[in-house]
């Protein structure tokens, strides 16, 4: 059967190439290496996450793929934390910046700013107990549905990393009223990052990812009320 156009690609045919990977994208390869931590002393981190966080964007599908495909490593797991940060930060931005544009009054003003200062800290934090949060309720669901073990480690770390990747909608909270859809974005990448890392078919794993789409609507109503 001929592959799609978007199709993800393993390379695991010599010794040289199997730490690398490569995408098919509108009909052309694009090629970089992939969690070389200890072979390859030129790896970038800035490569390694600016290819990602396009792929998350154009080909969002072959990107999770090729990212819970790749090798687990302690160090690797500091691009999708970098995301998960600069995610809330974005999203602190997003919320505050535009309250002080809009303020009619000096008192106002100040209080936006305040809130402003506050939210650039208590974001990120926030973003990064949302991550872990969910990164183990998905990976417990997950795991009993497709029948895999609860404790596997390295099922849970792959999990963690590859979640961390699907808060790259958030990046865009920066505009307003954003922060509104990027949440349901985030919800579908998280069932496909399932379907990749516990095998399950599409059906099950959108359904395991419910809990977070009632979160998600929760905190859009939420949202809703205080505009």
């Amino acid at each position: 059967m001929p592959k799609k156009k978007h199709d993800y690609i393993p390379i695991h045919t010599d010794e040289d190439r199997r730490n690398s990977h490569e995408y098919i994208t509108k009909g052309t390869r694009s090629q970089y290496p992939i969690s070389k931590w200890e072979k390859s002393p030129d790896f970038k981190y800035g490569v390694h996450f600016s290819k990602h966080v396009q792929g998350m964007f154009m080909y969002p599908r072959a990107t999770l793929k090729r990212v819970t495909d790749e090798k687990i490593v302690v160090k690797d797991m500091i691009v999708p934390l970098v995301v998960v940060l600069i995610a809330g930060i974005l999203t602190a931005i997003g919320g505050s910046m535009w309250n002080i544009l809009i303020s009619t009054s000096v008192i106002m003003g100040f209080l936006s700013t305040v809130k402003f200062f506050v939210m650039i800290v208590a974001m990120p934090i926030w973003f990064i107990a949302i991550w872990l949060f969910w990164t183990v309720i998905l990976h417990v669901v997950a795991s009993v549905m497709s029948g895999k073990d609860v404790l596997n480690g390295h099922t849970l770390h792959k999990n963690l990393k590859v979640i961390g990747f699907a808060f790259v909608p958030a990046f865009l909270n920066i505009l307003p009223l954003f922060s509104l859809i990027t949440g349901y974005w985030t919800w579908i990448l998280c069932a496909w990052a399932l379907e990749n890392n516990y095998g399950l078919n599409k059906k099950r794993a959108f359904i395991a990812t419910i809990p977070l789409l009632f979160a998600i609507i929760v905190g859009t109503f939420m949202r809703l009320s205080i505009l």
